[in-house]
């Protein structure tokens, strides 16, 4: 996560359900081109050779990161520390690291992207 320290929040995500991708490729849609948002998700797999198949063939393009504990080095505590989470899970972290929102758990609502896109403005907002 220390590559994303120029930007002003980062969106991470863990997440296992394909309705839950689909949800997330139209958020990514919407903020890949901000400049002040980096959006990212973890693959909590063990197998990563899994992860870009999977993408081509239903035509995801946001970004994934390998995080199950097969690819999970000592200075990666906090993916180390998926496999006791709930999954999914979204966080807003600022460039600093500190957490500004979470949310758990999966919300089947055809306008989840659009309500993060909300939260994510008001904590924008909150945090100037």
């Amino acid at each position: 996560m220390r590559t994303v320290h120029h930007r002003n929040v980062l969106d991470a995500r863990f997440f296992s359900s394909l309705l839950e991708h689909i949800q997330f490729q139209t958020l990514y849609e919407k903020l890949k081109d901000r400049k002040d948002v980096v959006l990212l998700s973890f693959n909590v797999d063990d197998d990563p050779g899994l992860i870009e198949p999977y993408m081509k063939q239903y035509g995801y393009t946001f970004p994934v990161i390998p995080a199950g504990l097969s690819v999970v080095d000592a200075n990666q505590v906090v993916l180390a520390a998926a496999p006791q989470l709930e999954l999914p899970r979204n966080w807003f972290i600022d460039s600093g690291g500190k957490f500004l929102w979470e949310q758990v758990g999966f919300e089947n609502d055809p306008k989840w992207s659009e309500k993060v896109l909300g939260k994510l403005e008001e904590v924008l907002k909150r945090d100037r």
